[in-house]
């Protein structure tokens, strides 16, 4: 995987010494080679960092041209023998086996249309130099991130990370208050089409956007993500099997991200079939055991290929890395879970290893979260008409009312719920998930492991799988109150009988010793002042309100206010 960047100036005057400033920014996404192209008339260019996994650096070295096209690039074509075979039925010649030279040359023989034929993740920009167009768009569900802002002299800016844009003339990070509040009343269900930075927003996933020579961007074209399927269990389990060896890669062994419950530990079964020597890494808070860490252990005892690595997480490790993964995530830490992740994918990396699969993806469309967020509460809401007023208690409970008025909280809640009129509750929240968690989930999945110079892949978020997902209707994916019964039939033969039928749980949380070391520590004082003031975290404190929010929004703010 890779960090990608592009900038459009209508007033040609881009200068590379802000490209450069703000590429090395996205080094840790692409250690093995840096480079970018300027247009001779300095109105655009592209800029891109590599981390080399399907080809070796010297073949896959971008920006990459092919006639009137050239394409800066993120992401990987899993179905890319597919693409070639398309490609040489048009007589196009190929001389690597780069994805990038797969997706610039469909690109010019297919159009961007050709989108919807690939199984796989990606974030480009494209410039045409013919139609003096810039192109850039992300895939169907957001694996990959990728932002973009404008400035009031009418530049564009365009990155696969928020932090490289400060380098660009005319573009702040300034934190967005809308955001910070949306997070009190919705956390991970938080509307995801703008970053934490005032101005800078999310590209939409599945679309594909298009830039005129003026600077004006608009949609260009949706991208088609699923097909019609005939659903069995027999089908998923074939599709999942398929999608977790087409994202096995060639040149290197991949990871398994093992949390020990239902869906890490079927992809990490299905990658020990098809690996000769797997390593499987698992988190744990020192000097405790949880019921995730017992599955992990369990599974791999029975695995013929799979090696536990086991991450113990201490307090000190919260404390130095809090500024850290807050930098590298850009956003607040809503959970201490992020550090643990964060320390995963650095102890992947440290072990010489490029790639990591992982089982994200799985609860949003197979209703995982069913129990964990109070999806029958909600419905019931739903049915009721109170949606507005389950989220407006959530928003009372976190100390929200402390810092707004009714009418202000009320607003944001109209502003991000959907009409529910005629839908069935569950559907709702299946399709509410999808909008915002899965793409809070895949942002956080990409920055930490990006981190570390690790790429991830999701085999979950399949085509094929989530078509099977989207042909079952949300109440047959829960049996008797237990979520993604499917998958369950589909695996149960190959799980150890309590990991099949274990339920939905999440990470646990830290020990108390482990946040309230973070919130007392000396050198973390300063963060107690920043977007809310000592008198906020009094308030809080004196109404019995949780302090975790406002002290990860300080350090957020604090980080990159300067």
């Amino acid at each position: 995987m890779c960090g990608i960047l592009a900038v459009y100036s209508p007033a040609a005057d881009i200068q590379s010494v802000h490209i450069d400033k703000a590429l090395a920014e996205l080094n840790h996404r692409g250690p093995d080679f840096r480079n970018r192209y300027i247009s001779p008339d300095r109105k655009v260019a592209l800029g891109h960092t590599l981390l080399a996994i399907a080809d070796a650096p010297e073949n896959s070295q971008q920006p990459i041209e092919f006639e009137h096209l050239r394409m800066t690039y993120n992401g990987e074509i899993y179905n890319v023998a597919h693409v070639r075979q398309a490609l040489r039925s048009k007589g196009a010649t190929l001389t690597t086996t780069s994805d990038s030279e797969a997706l610039i040359k469909a690109a010019y023989y297919f159009g961007l249309e050709y989108l919807s034929n690939i199984t796989g993740c990606y974030a480009f920009v494209i410039h045409d130099s013919k139609l003096n167009k810039v192109f850039f768009g992300r895939d169907p569900y957001g694996e990959k991130q990728l932002v973009w802002t404008t400035t009031p002299a009418g530049l564009l800016a365009i990155s696969s990370e928020s932090k490289a844009l400060k380098h660009i003339p005319g573009v702040a990070l300034n934190t967005n208050t809308t955001r910070i509040w949306q997070d009190f009343i919705f956390g991970f269900y938080s509307p995801r089409s703008e970053t934490y930075f005032d101005n800078v927003h999310n590209a939409e996933p599945g679309t594909i956007y298009a830039v005129d020579h003026n600077g004006n961007v608009r949609e260009h074209l949706k991208i088609k993500s699923t097909s019609a399927v005939c659903y069995t269990d027999e089908n998923l389990h074939m599709a999942l099997a398929n999608a977790v060896k087409s994202q096995i890669p060639d040149r290197f062994s991949p990871a398994a991200i093992l949390s020990g419950g239902l869906d890490s530990s079927i992809i990490t079964t299905l990658l020990d079939k098809s690996s000769s020597s797997l390593q499987a890494f698992t988190a744990y808070y020192q000097g405790t055991e949880s019921e995730d860490f017992s599955s992990a252990k369990k599974l791999t005892s029975i695995l013929k290929h799979t090696t536990l690595q086991p991450i113990c997480v201490s307090s000190d490790d919260g404390n130095h890395l809090f500024s850290k993964v807050t930098h590298s995530l850009e956003e607040p830490l809503l959970d201490q879970v992020y550090i643990s992740q964060y320390l995963l994918y650095k102890a992947v990396s440290e072990k010489g290893l490029r790639v990591a699969l992982n089982g994200q993806g799985a609860d949003e469309f197979w209703c995982g979260y069913n129990q964990h967020y109070d999806f029958p509460m909600q419905s019931e809401a739903i049915q009721k008409h109170r949606w507005h007023d389950f989220y407006f208690k959530k928003a009372i409970e976190s100390g929200l009312g402390l810092l707004l008025t009714e009418s202000e909280i009320k607003t944001l809640i109209e502003e991000h719920l959907p009409d529910t009129s005629g839908k069935e509750p569950l559907e709702v929240l299946t399709q509410f998930s999808i909008e915002n968690h899965l793409r809070a989930m895949l942002c956080h999945e990409d920055r930490l492991s990006m981190a570390s110079s690790v790429e991830v892949r999701l085999p979950f978020l399949d085509r094929h799988v989530i078509s099977l997902a989207l042909s079952l209707a949300a109440k047959d994916k829960i049996v008797d109150g237990v979520e993604k019964m499917p998958l369950r039939r589909a695996f149960t033969n190959e799980l150890p009988r309590e990991i099949a039928q274990r339920r939905k749980l999440a990470f646990p949380d830290a020990p108390e010793k482990n946040y309230t070391h973070i919130l007392t520590s000396h050198s973390n004082q300063e963060r107690f002042n920043g977007f809310f003031s000592q008198a906020d975290f009094k308030k809080f404190q004196s109404q019995g309100k949780n302090l975790w929010m406002l002290f990860g929004v300080n350090a957020f703010h604090n980080s990159f206010s300067h």
